[in-house]
C-alpha cells in the first residue's frame, strides 16, 4: 500500500529542554520515515533548538510573530503533506505505531477528517499538577465546558456524550452529531490529525487564525461530523512543571482575552460563536468562583475520581483567576494596556 505524506507542524521557541524528545519520538514512529516531514516553525530562539533541525532532518521557518497561532499558521501554509499533525515542543509520542494508527484510521473511514490521540499523560517525573494542566488547561475551561482531555478520562467523555459508528482494534469512530453540550476542540493542537485537503475548502483555513483555531466547529457545521478516536495513544505533555510558572500562563491567557482582541478569537470569544450555551456559563463563572461551596465540591470530586491530591487546589486556582479577570478588566476601563508578550513571558510582541 503506498502511503502518503504527512506533515507535523511543531511551533518552537527556546525549546531545547523537551524537543529532543519530542523529535526522538517522531523519529522512531513505525511509519516510513521518507513519508514524514516535520517543519519546525521558530520564534526566534536563542538556545540550540534551531540546531537540533538539522540533527532530525526538520524544516525550519521563522515566526516573526513568535505566537503559536502565527507559528502553526505558517507550518500549515508551508506543509505538503495530505495529512498534517500539529504537535507542540513539550508534547511526546508514546505509542510508536501513533501516525500509522492514525493514517489508517481515515484511510479506511474517508467520511473522518480528523484522528484524535487518547489524550494527554503525564510524565512520571513530573509533578501532580501538571495533571490537572493537561486535562483542564484551566480552571475557567472546565467550568465552561466540563470537558476532559486527559487519560483516561478523554476516551470516557466520548463515550458517554456521542455515538460510536465503528469499533475496530486501534480506533474508535464516534459521530456526533449534534452538539448538546459545549466542547472544547480545537485541530492544531494535541497531536491531532487533519485532512489538509479537506480543510483547505473553507476560505482562510490556513490564514486567517480566528477561522484556522475553530475549524473543528466549521467541520460540524459542514455535516461532516464523524471523528477518529486512536486507542492506546497517550501524548505524554511536559508543561510547566513549577507552579509559579502555570500562574503565569493564566495569567497571559488572561490579558490576551482581555485587551487583545485577535488574540481572544483565536480562543474563548471565537469558540462561543458557534456555542451560545458557553455565554451564559462564562458569566457564571465569577459567581461559582466566589461562592467557594461549588469549586471545593469540584475540588474534592476531581481528586477522588483522579486520585491526586493536588486537584484540591482548583477552589483556590478559581479565585485566583477571577480575581485576574476582574483586575485586567479594571485596567481596560481606565484605558490601561498591558504589553503583549511570548507565551513564556520573555519577549514582547506589541
Amino acid at each position: 500500500m503506498d502511503f502518503p505524506l504527512v506533515s507535523v507542524v511543531i511551533a518552537t521557541f527556546n525549546s531545547e529542554k523537551i524537543l529532543p524528545k519530542t523529535l526522538e519520538a517522531i523519529r522512531n514512529q513505525s511509519y516510513d520515515q521518507d513519508k514524514i516531514e516535520i517543519l519546525m516553525i521558530d520564534g526566534g530562539s536563542t538556545d540550540n533548538t534551531v540546531a537540533l533541525a538539522d540533527e532530525y532532518s526538520c524544516l525550519v521557518y521563522p515566526n516573526p510573530k513568535t505566537d503559536p497561532v502565527s507559528a502553526k499558521l505558517i507550518g500549515f501554509q508551508k506543509a505538503t503533506g495530505k495529512y498534517v499533525i500539529t504537535i507542540d515542543h513539550d508534547e511526546v509520542m508514546e505509542n510508536k505505531n501513533s501516525i500509522l494508527d492514525k493514517v489508517n484510521a481515515l484511510r479506511e473511514h474517508p467520511e473522518c477528517k480528523v484522528a484524535f490521540c487518547s489524550g494527554y499523560k503525564r510524565p512520571a517525573e513530573y509533578p501532580l499538577l501538571n495533571q490537572y494542566i493537561s486535562e483542564f488547561g484551566d480552571p475557567f475551561s472546565f467550568f465552561v465546558y466540563r470537558f476532559s482531555k486527559g487519560v483516561p478520562f478523554f476516551e470516557k467523555v466520548m463515550k458517554k456524550r456521542f455515538e460510536i459508528k465503528d469499533d475496530e482494534k486501534n480506533y474508535t469512530v464516534y459521530k456526533l452529531g449534534i452538539l448538546k453540550k459545549p466542547i472544547i476542540c480545537e485541530l492544531c493542537c494535541m497531536g491531532t490529525m487533519i485532512d489538509r485537503v479537506y480543510f483547505e475548502k473553507f476560505k482562510g483555513a490556513f490564514t486567517d487564525g480566528a477561522i484556522f483555531t475553530h475549524l473543528f466547529y466549521y467541520m460540524i457545521g459542514q455535516g461532516d461530523d464523524a471523528v477518529a478516536f486512536i486507542k492506546n495513544d497517550p501524548l505524554v505533555h511536559y508543561s510547566v512543571d513549577i507552579f509559579k510558572a502555570y500562574l503565569a500562563k493564566l495569567k497571559w491567557r488572561i490579558i490576551n482575552n482581555v485587551h487583545f482582541s485577535d488574540q481572544a478569537e483565536n480562543g474563548f470569544s471565537g469558540r462561543e460563536k458557534f456555542q451560545p450555551k458557553v455565554k451564559v456559563r462564562k458569566l457564571l463563572f465569577p459567581l461559582y468562583s466566589i461562592s467557594i461551596i461549588f469549586p471545593v465540591l469540584d475540588s474534592i470530586y476531581l481528586s477522588i475520581t483522579r486520585k491526586n491530591t493536588v486537584y484540591l487546589l482548583h477552589w483556590a486556582l478559581c479565585l485566583y483567576v477571577v480575581c485576574q479577570i476582574v483586575y485586567q478588566c479594571v485596567l481596560k476601563i481606565i484605558g490601561k494596556t498591558p504589553r503583549m508578550k511570548s507565551y513564556d513571558g520573555k519577549k514582547i510582541i506589541r
